[in-house]
């Protein structure tokens, strides 16, 4: 879901981006595997983490480009 976040900011769609961002990010932290996790699989998780957060954000910067600024 955070890949799909990712795709979805880059296209436009920055409230639901953002929703599902937030969603995903909520259920990683609070998830009771990631202490036993390895090294590899939070490699793994850090750089989807960074694809779908550049992808909302790219979104968000096209967004205020569209409409202008928010004042």
């Amino acid at each position: 879901m955070l890949i799909l976040a990712g795709v979805l900011g880059l296209k436009g769609y920055s409230k639901t981006s953002l929703l599902l961002l937030c969603i995903n990010t909520f259920s990683v932290v609070v998830s009771p595997n990631t202490s036993n996790a390895s090294f590899t699989v939070l490699t793994i998780i850090f750089i989807i983490f960074v694809f779908a957060f550049t992808g909302v954000a790219l979104g968000l910067r096209k967004d205020v480009q569209r409409y202008g600024s928010c004042s």
